[in-house]
């Protein structure tokens, strides 16, 4: 593959999704960050890709991974346009989770945008791509195992995330607490605890049912209900 892809990035920190699929990494061509040295510590870490000071050899690319965050993602939109006022062949992929891309000015000026998220813990790599097709097509071509929608809602994903970090460490901590109680030694009682929540999980996997969103609610009011005959 030539080197048809550029990244614009805003720190020295490397992109996990690009760094854990090799074949995208060797088709890396400009890598562009706020300064050429920043840019140049970047390329060089990766091993692959050159460092530009401008944005000409950015927008020449057929393919853009963008991982600068929300406030990053703007400012190279309005770069883009600046130097290539139609995008109309360019495939910006923003490297985070999803947002909204109706009034991108990438969109508005022609490009394909999408939104990729790594799935962490995941081998092989999994992907949830939201927005153009072809970004889901272009990372499975590189090995990604891809999840695609053309949107989603950025609220109701966050949402999902934030509920999954509070209540899975809260179900873990009251595992653990029950063991504890038994007279289980704490590190043990932490390790049988993530032990079944593993197995819960694989469980989860292998369900062919679609997800009840109320699930949880209705097995807490069950475990609340009297027992038939008991007071």
């Amino acid at each position: 593959m030539s080197k048809t892809v550029a990244l614009v990035t805003a720190g020295p920190v490397r992109p996990e999704l690009l760094v854990r699929l090799p074949k995208l990494l060797r088709a890396l061509g400009p890598v562009k960050a706020s300064t050429y040295q920043q840019a140049s510590r970047v390329a060089n870490s990766l091993r692959h890709g050159t460092a530009v000071r401008a944005w000409d050899p950015v927008a020449a690319c057929r393919t853009v991974l963008v991982s600068t965050g929300e406030e990053g993602w703007a400012e190279t939109e309005r770069a883009l346009v600046s130097v290539r006022p139609d995008l109309h062949g360019l495939l910006a992929i923003y490297l985070g989770n999803p947002r909204d891309f109706q009034q991108s000015a990438a969109v508005q000026a022609g490009a394909r945008v999408a939104a990729a998220t790594l799935i962490p813990g995941t081998s092989p790599v999994n992907v949830l791509v939201v927005g153009s097709q072809e970004a889901a097509r272009l990372l499975r071509s590189m090995g990604a195992r891809v999840a695609h929608v053309s949107a989603m809602d950025p609220g109701r994903h966050e949402a999902a995330l934030d509920t999954l970090g509070w209540l899975i460490p809260q179900a873990l901590t009251l595992a653990a607490s029950a063991f504890i109680d038994a007279g289980i030694p704490p590190g043990a009682a932490r390790a049988i605890a993530g032990a079944y929540a593993a197995e819960a999980a694989r469980g989860f996997l292998r369900t062919s049912r679609k997800p009840d969103p109320d699930a949880g609610l209705k097995a807490l009011a069950a475990r609340q209900a009297p027992v038939s005959g008991m007071p």
